[in-house]
C-alpha cells in the first residue's frame, strides 16, 4: 500500500532534518556528518530526530538530506507499523528480515539493504536532488515511503579545502572540515568566534569576513604570539610574561616589577658658579625604571636628567652648574616609574655663595635644614663680618680694614670687636701710647733735675755754712 505525503508534512520533517543537520560539526546541510548508531538515535530529542507520524505504517528516521561527494554519510533506517502485519508488539519497530527495494537507483557510492532497506556509504558522483521510492514486504504487507538526496561536490566555494573532514577521493581539496564552505576566502576559525584564522582574497560573504587577530582566543595576539615564539593556534601554549604588562619577556625590554630609588643626600648644597658632582639614582629591588618625573623647578645652570631643566629626563642624574644663589631652599620630587610600579625621592636645594671658598655658605636661606654652617668671615681677613658692618668697613672684601682710621668708630665700641682668631687688636694703640708715656716721663723727669742743678753755685770745700754779708 503506498502513503503519500502532503506538502505540510514534508516542510516539518525538513525543517526537523536541517536542525539536525546543522547541529552536527564539520556539516553544511548533508547527511554525511550524521551520527549512525541506534543508541544516539534513540537518545536525540524527538525533535531532532524527524519521526514520521506513529500512525504512518512505514517511514524512514529521516526524509532525506544533501550528501556531499566522496563523504561517509549516515545510515538511514527505515521503521514499520508492527500491528499493522498482524504483530503481538505495537508501535514502530526497525525493518529486518524484510523484502525491501528502491527506485530509482540511488547515486554510485551509496548502498541500499534489502532486508533492512538501510541506505548508507559514501557518494561518488554529484546529483541534483533526487526524491526516490522505497518499498518494503513484510508478512506479506506491502508498504512504501519516499526519501530524497542531493550530491554536493565536497569542495563547494572551491578553495582547495574540503568541507568536511574527509579529503576528496575524485575531487582536488584536502581535509577540512571548511569553517566557511561558502566563501573561498577562508576555511580556518580555530577559535570558533565566527571570525577566520586568515583571509585569501575578498570575501564574498555579506557582510565580509573580518580576518582573526587572535586566532586561538587566548588574549595574545597572532603577531604578538609570533615575535614571542609561541603557537597562535594553541591557546594552551601563551608566551611568558613575568611582570604582567604585556609584552612577553623575550622582548620585554624592562621588567615592570617593584623597585625602590633613593639619592645619597636628602638635602643638596651648592656653591654659585661650580660646577657640581652629578648626582645620581641608586636603584634597588627586581623591577627597572622606564620614566623619570621631576616635580619642582631646579635653579638656572642645572639639568634633571638628559633633557632641559625642569622637564622629564632619562637616567634621574642631577648635574650642572648653578648661575644663581636661592633665597630660600627649593623643594625636588623626583618620581621613577615603569608601567606598574611608581616610586618617588624628595630633597632640599641651596645655591649659596662662598667668597673666599672656604666651603662655607656666606649667607643661608631662611628655614634652612642642611648640614652646612654659616661663614662668620665672608672675605677670611680674620675681622667678623658683624664687626666689619658695625665699623664700616666690607665684610666681603679682605683689602678693607675696620681700623685703618685710628679715630674709627670701633674704637669707642662698647664690646671688643673680635678678630676671628679671638685676638683683642682694639687696645693695641692705647697701650702703644701708655708704653711712649712710660718711656719719656723718666726721660721728662731727669731733664728738670739737671737744669736746677746747674742753676745753683758750688760751696768751699769744708764750708759748714753761708757767712754773712753784713
Amino acid at each position: 500500500m503506498v502513503e503519500a505525503r502532503g506538502s505540510s508534512t514534508r516542510t516539518m520533517l525538513a525543517a526537523c532534518m536541517l536542525v539536525l543537520v546543522v547541529a552536527q560539526p564539520g556539516f553544511h546541510g548533508s547527511l554525511n556528518s550524521w551520527l549512525v548508531d541506534e543508541q544516539t538515535l534513540e537518545s536525540t530529542p524527538p525533535t531532532q530526530r524527524a519521526f514520521a507520524s506513529e500512525s504512518t505504517n512505514f517511514t524512514a528516521d529521516i526524509e532525506g538530506g544533501d550528501l556531499a561527494l566522496d563523504q561517509p554519510m549516515v545510515e538511514v533506517m527505515f521503521r514499520y507499523n508492527a500491528s499493522a502485519v498482524g504483530q503481538t508488539s505495537s508501535g514502530m519497530s526497525y525493518v529486518t528480515n524484510a523484502s525491501c527495494s528502491v527506485s530509482p537507483a540511488l547515486p554510485t557510492g551509496l548502498s541500499f539493504n534489502v532486508t533492512s532497506c538501510t541506505i548508507g556509504g559514501a557518494p561518488t558522483v554529484q546529483s541534483i536532488n533526487t526524491t526516490y521510492a522505497v518499498t518494503v514486504n513484510i508478512s506479506n504487507s506491502t508498504f512504501e515511503t519516499t526519501v530524497w538526496f542531493s550530491v554536493a561536490s565536497q569542495d563547494t566555494d572551491g578553495d582547495g579545502v574540503c568541507d568536511g573532514p574527509v579529503a576528496s577521493i575524485t575531487e582536488t581539496c584536502s581535509a577540512g572540515p571548511d569553517a566557511f564552505p561558502l566563501d573561498s576566502a577562508a576555511y580556518r576559525d580555530t577559535d570558533a568566534d565566527g571570525l577566520p584564522d586568515e583571509l585569501t582574497g575578498d570575501s564574498v560573504s555579506q557582510p565580509p569576513l573580518i580576518e582573526d587577530l587572535d586566532d586561538d582566543g587566548d588574549t595574545w595576539g597572532d603577531y604578538d604570539e609570533f615575535i614571542c615564539g609561541t603557537d597562535s593556534k594553541d591557546h594552551l601554549v601563551q608566551p611568558t610574561d613575568t611582570d604582567g604588562d604585556g609584552s612577553c619577556d623575550s622582548i620585554d625590554e624592562t621588567l615592570d616589577l617593584p623597585f625602590t630609588v633613593a639619592y645619597l643626600t636628602q638635602y643638596l648644597d651648592l656653591n654659585v658658579n661650580l660646577s657640581m658632582t652629578p648626582l645620581l639614582p641608586v636603584i634597588n629591588g627586581s623591577g627597572e625604571v622606564t620614566t623619570w618625573e621631576l616635580d619642582g623647578e631646579v635653579p638656572d645652570g642645572l639639568v634633571f636628567g638628559w633633557g632641559p631643566a625642569g622637564q622629564t629626563g632619562s637616567d634621574g642624574s642631577l648635574t650642572g652648574i648653578p648661575s644663581n644663589t636661592t633665597e630660600e631652599a627649593v623643594t625636588l620630587v623626583v618620581w621613577a616609574n615603569n608601567s606598574v610600579y611608581q616610586q618617588s625621592f624628595s630633597m632640599s636645594l641651596t645655591v649659596y655663595e662662598d667668597r673666599d671658598n672656604d666651603s662655607l655658605p656666606d649667607d643661608l636661606p631662611v628655614g634652612y635644614l642642611g648640614n652646612l654652617t654659616l661663614d662668620t668671615d665672608d672675605d677670611n681677613d680674620g675681622y667678623n663680618d658683624s664687626m666689619e658692618t658695625t665699623c664700616g668697613s666690607d665684610p666681603y672684601s679682605n683689602q678693607s680694614d675696620p681700623f685703618a682710621d685710628p679715630i674709627s668708630i670701633c674704637l669707642n665700641l662698647g664690646e671688643e670687636p673680635m678678630r676671628e682668631e679671638g685676638i683683642n687688636w682694639i687696645w693695641c694703640f692705647p697701650g702703644l701710647l701708655l708704653l711712649l708715656l712710660a718711656l719719656l716721663l723718666p726721660m721728662i723727669i731727669g731733664r728738670n733735675r739737671l737744669l736746677m742743678m746747674m742753676m745753683e753755685e758750688p760751696e768751699p770745700e769744708q764750708t759748714t755754712s753761708t757767712p754773712s754779708l753784713d
